[in-house]
């Protein structure tokens, strides 16, 4: 295991935002762990390889091999497999959910570095079938087609991980959730650009970026997924139940939107798109500050307290106004915010809801263990 992700995974495992996400792990339970990320790791890696050159037979295999290993495999077995700390063993689904995580991310990274083809093929795998009274038009070919055809391998590892009942809620996170509202990010992000006045077109279009950017972060995808896979162990209530439960719904849309922000913060300098090889321009929930984007996204995260609100407010304006010396200080404040409001956020279920849901809820609260310790970013992450 490389150093740097068997350090992202202590830290994680320390449970730095609740301290009790994953119980009290001996050194046994740690190296079970380890020894199944090693096995799931190397099965991943291999079907990641054959998918992506798949999908781009015009790069070289080394650099295929070289791109899993570095910048998609460290996040797909510290955001999946790596959060059971090995009390399940079905490596078999761990690795199906892993390698499904790693083809979206792939799309996500492909789209955000302006790759137009994998951006074809994810607006069309997720249209409506009829839209505006129209047939759904075909598939696309060539390189789209291409990434089309790898892409639609998350449905059938989803299906070999899923229950048939929990597997259509499961695909919803990977397709319509993430992968489709990342493709609208690019676009507006375009649109952002070719905007006569890019402050208005903030202020007119908060809603729409807000909740495009929250929902695409992806939460629901590792917190649903690992779910669906302890399912085939614990006798836990169907997705349907987690998923018809409003405070359950409420509570996904607040960790989205932490974990977005936390991911805004690490990635800020990538999303300008300075470097085009790390990343094109992103609109940045902190780059591009308005205060009607921050008020939408406080409302998505479930802040409605109105001191925090206002620091947050405060904290954003003061990144966006300051120079680079200063952003750490802003950096520190906004997680901290975020940090002390999903910790309180976490005590204000019903008694029934708490009771009903509690492995979703202890899931839930993994997945955000390891959302703040990857707060350092993509560019940090890929430069270890």
């Amino acid at each position: 295991m490389r150093k740097d992700v068997a350090e992202l995974l202590h830290q994680t495992w320390q449970s730095p935002v609740f301290g009790d996400s994953f119980g009290l792990v001996g050194p046994e339970g740690l190296a079970q762990a380890k020894r199944q990320l090693s096995e799931i790791a190397g099965v991943t890696s291999q079907e990641l390889c054959g998918y992506i050159m798949d999908a781009s037979p015009d790069i070289a295999p080394a650099d295929v091999a070289a791109v899993v290993s570095k910048e998609i495999l460290p996040k797909t077995t510290a955001f999946c497999p790596a959060l059971t700390v090995g009390e399940i063993n079905d490596g078999p689904r761990l690795s199906s959910l892993a390698t499904a995580v790693g083809l979206m991310y792939w799309a996500d990274q492909s789209m955000d570095r302006g790759d137009r083809a994998v951006q074809q093929a994810v607006e069309w795998l997720t249209a409506d079938d009829e839209s505006a009274g129209s047939v759904k038009v075909s598939a696309p070919v060539g390189a789209a087609g291409l990434a089309l055809q790898s892409l639609t391998r998350i449905a059938h590892n989803v299906g070999e991980f899923a229950r048939p009942e929990d597997a259509p809620y499961v695909l919803n996170c990977f397709y319509d959730q993430v992968l489709q509202n990342e493709a609208r990010m690019r676009r507006l992000s375009d649109d952002y650009l070719a905007a006569a006045n890019p402050y208005n077109f903030l202020g007119e279009r908060a809603e729409e970026i807000v909740q495009t950017v929250t929902v695409n972060a992806g939460f629901p995808s590792i917190s649903s997924s690992l779910y669906a896979i302890y399912r085939h162990h614990r006798d836990w209530p169907a997705l349907a139940d987690v998923y018809a439960d409003p405070h359950m719904t409420a509570l996904l849309q607040a960790c989205n939107a932490t974990v977005r922000l936390w991911d805004e913060l690490g990635d800020w300098k990538m999303d300008r798109g300075d470097d085009p090889a790390t990343g094109i321009f992103t609109i940045n929930l902190c780059n591009e500050y308005h205060p009607k984007i921050i008020a939408a996204f406080s409302e998505r995260a479930g802040i409605y307290d109105a001191e925090r609100l206002r620091q947050l407010q405060e904290s954003c304006a003061d990144f966006y106004e300051g120079d680079n010396t200063a952003r750490p200080v802003h950096v520190r404040r906004i997680e901290t915010i975020m940090l002390e409001h999903i910790r309180d956020y976490m005590h204000i279920f019903p008694r029934g809801t708490a009771r009903d849901f509690a492995p979703y809820i202890g899931l839930c609260k993994r997945v955000l263990e390891i959302g703040y310790v990857n707060r350092i970013g993509d560019i940090a992450l890929m430069a270890k």
